[in-house]
């Protein structure tokens, strides 16, 4: 199982830097490291941004930011292959559909956290006298990049539209659902990840009543599941899929 797991990575790393996802997501990271390591060299833009945006940028890295880089990456482990007809060697190697579809996967939730984990930390690092934990905000990038990378695998997956799918869904139906002052805001990942990176907000309402506590204990427990069940379910229909769909 494991020389299996590490063939499967190793055929999907290797060729990964051509996929569009890919390039996009690395010039997003470029331009959006390289503006905070300006900041660091250049004195007065480093003032500017400390009084202005720095602590917004690096929420923003949590939330929106880890909903839209898992769904640009998403699409690497497996539409991409099936829309470029690239899965044809994987799939006649010696791993199987399940484990190929894991690997691939989980390979790309940890990429997403990774590049994440690190515009966080080149922010905190300009910001210098921060004090504010960051446990919150990095457990936030790496069970939030878990969970969404697999939901938005499998919408990929099922749908050849499928960014515009995930953009609708975290758009008109998550993030809203995650504002809400009702127990049914704990369906929302992204809920779970503003409890974690200590964000929370919610819609104000005419009406005036006392939200339901959140608990930090059952957002991991909800995003790890979730990650679990979905990486389950994108391995199985992936297996189950016909060869001449796949390439």
């Amino acid at each position: 199982m494991i020389q299996a797991a590490a063939v499967a990575l190793r055929t999907y790393l290797l060729p990964m830097t051509s996929t569009r996802a890919f390039r996009i997501g690395a010039l997003g990271f470029l331009l959006t490291a390289g503006l905070v390591v300006l900041a660091v060299l250049v004195k007065p833009l480093a003032d500017f941004l400390a009084r202005s945006s720095l602590d917004h940028l690096r929420k923003g890295v949590v939330l929106p930011g880890v909903p839209l880089a898992a769904l640009l990456l998403s699409e690497i482990p497996l539409r991409d292959g099936i829309r470029h007809r690239t899965l044809l060697y994987p799939l006649l190697g010696p791993v199987s559909r399940p484990v190929l579809a894991s690997v691939r996967t989980s390979a790309t939730a940890v990429l997403c956290a990774l590049s994440l984990t690190a515009l966080v930390l080149i922010v905190r690092m300009v910001q210098g006298g921060a004090t504010e934990p960051l446990g919150g905000e990095l457990l936030a990038i790496w069970l939030g990049s878990a969970a969404y990378v697999g939901l938005f695998g499998l919408i990929h997956l099922l749908s050849r539209r499928g960014l515009l799918v995930g953009l609708a869904f975290y758009g008109l139906l998550d993030d809203p659902l995650g504002r809400l002052p009702f127990a049914l805001r704990n369906l929302s990942p992204s809920f779970h990840l503003r409890v974690l990176a200590h964000q929370e907000t919610q819609i104000e309402l005419p009406i005036s009543f006392s939200p339901p506590e959140s608990s930090a204990v059952l957002s991991v427990a909800i995003l790890a599941g979730l990650a679990v069940l979905l990486l389950g379910v994108t391995a199985a229909l992936f297996t189950r899929k016909p060869l001449g769909e796949l390439c």
